[in-house]
């Protein structure tokens, strides 16, 4: 007698869960064996063991189980599994079951707005119940009505949003120059109160921005109107708010602060007080430092053949023609002079310098080379200060450009040889113009200057000023020395 050979493959005897060789094989109702220790981990967590392959395929609630496309055949061949309804795969199917009586969820009660499975519809009798599937297409339809309108919705809430966070950015900025300018100044204005009155509308619009982005989120509805999970459908429509509910926001405005009303008030007042302040502390600075004013008088055995200095050696101006001098180690090849007078100790002189258009104002070392063109410079040993162009700048390298309230007309001049440090200042305005600081003099210091060239109207000569008491009392005509 012939003996039937059944030839099974291998993946037969394997668990479609694990991959594994079956172990307490067990079968469902839908045809498919599994591992009982895999079943019922799947049942319980809703992952499974290992990867499904080759591709996963969920078979709806009536089975709980998802599937690969080679254990889902005999859902498209028996008859009974073929009214199975298929959809993506999804983990914790339990919640498409009747947690009472483990029933597929496939009624719809819309008195208590919550589905049920077949065997709870006893306890809604008098509730309007219909089939989950046919209120669930309902629902989608009337989100796919009105979703044009929630894109609608959407685009003016970012719109808005976008306007939002730019005033955030331009209140923040304002916010931040504010607290930079004044935060380490203090006076009768507080800085805190208007720190507080800019940031009170930024929280407000960073709460709206919240709001709109919140209400965006819930408009997103493409996904679900998508989706072919009747259940899912009817359990999150609930948890949408569509269009009657959305909030207004036309009207909503969040302007750039204008500065108007307690903070202009605060800023004016603030900048008043604060110009005050200067003014007093600069008029008592140079109250102090003209203590140490100095008589000085310019050495023209130093000037340079075209600058031509007075007898009495308070003026310097520039000559078109050079002069004849003696020529010596000490004599300027560049158009400067030096005074007479040198320093181991505090001294201040100022300078007239009205109606000019150039000049260079400052101090240097006594050993200075006088010969060649002259580098202004504190690592040259001269500190000064220079009008040229319309501009004003100290004499560095690089050179530092400087700033006034006005062009002045009397600059006053410093020195602090213990501090190691050169001070300019606008004596009518009582302001400082620039300070070199942080040196060490080792040496006697000069006052050094120069008048410019004869250009642009630079015919007036550098006055030094005569405020001393010994000044004062010099009070012989100017009269030009043709030698120095």
């Amino acid at each position: 007698m012939a003996t039937a050979v059944c030839q099974l493959s291998e993946d037969q005897f394997c668990c479609s869960i694990c991959l594994e060789v079956f172990t307490d094989p067990t079968s469902l109702p839908c045809g498919h064996t599994f591992c009982k220790t895999c079943i019922e981990r799947y049942w319980t967590t809703g992952t499974a063991v290992h990867n499904s392959k080759p591709e996963e395929i969920s078979c709806d609630v009536y089975c709980s189980v998802s599937y690969c496309g080679a254990h889902l055949k005999p859902h498209h061949t028996v008859p009974a599994l073929k009214r199975h309804t298929l959809t993506e795969p999804q983990t914790h199917l339990e919640g498409k079951l009747c947690p009472e009586h483990g029933k597929v969820l496939d009624v719809y009660c819309e008195n208590d707005d919550t589905c049920i499975c077949a065997l709870c519809v006893h306890r809604h009798k008098r509730h309007k119940v219909a089939p989950l599937r046919e209120v669930s297409e309902q629902k989608r339809q009337q989100l796919m009505r009105t979703q044009s309108e929630i894109e609608r919705l959407i685009q003016t809430r970012q719109s808005k949003i976008q306007e939002l966070r730019l005033t955030v950015e331009v209140s923040t900025h304002y916010r931040g120059s504010i607290k930079g300018a004044w935060c380490n100044f203090s006076c009768g204005v507080s800085v805190a109160m208007m720190l507080c009155f800019l940031s009170f509308p930024i929280l407000q619009t960073e709460d709206q921005i919240q709001e709109l982005e919140t209400e965006i989120f819930q408009l997103q509805v493409e996904q679900l109107t998508q989706s072919n999970n009747h259940l899912q459908i009817l359990q999150n429509y609930k948890k949408l708010r569509l269009t009657p509910q959305m909030q207004d926001w036309t009207s909503a405005r969040a302007s750039p602060p204008t500065f108007e009303g307690i903070v202009v008030q605060a800023l004016s007042k603030l900048e008043r007080e604060f110009n005050k302040t200067t003014q007093k502390m600069f008029e008592d600075e140079l109250m102090r430092v003209r203590r140490f004013e100095t008589l000085i008088t310019l050495d023209g055995d130093t000037a340079h053949p075209q600058l031509v200095v007075s007898q009495n050696g308070f003026q310097v101006n520039y000559s078109i023609e050079q002069r004849r001098v003696q020529n010596s180690v000490n004599r300027f090849e560049d158009f400067f002079v030096l005074g007479k007078q040198s320093f181991r100790e505090n001294f201040y002189f100022e300078v007239e310098v009205r109606g000019k258009t150039e000049w260079t104002l400052g101090v240097a070392k006594e050993t200075l080379n006088k010969k060649g063109a002259l580098k202004l410079d504190p690592q040259n040993g001269i500190w000064a200060i220079s009008l040229k162009d319309k501009n004003i700048f100290a004499c560095a390298d690089p050179e530092i450009p400087l700033f006034p309230k006005a062009k002045p007309e009397k600059i006053g001049v410093f020195v602090s040889y213990g501090e190691g440090s050169v001070s300019f200042y606008d004596v009518e305005n009582a302001a400082l113009v620039h300070s070199f600081s942080g040196f060490c003099f080792r040496q006697r210091l000069q006052p050094l200057c120069s008048p410019g060239h004869y250009s642009y109207g630079n015919f007036s000569p550098l006055v030094v000023c005569q405020n001393s008491p010994s000044a004062r009392r010099m009070t012989w005509p100017v009269q030009w020395a043709t030698i120095g």
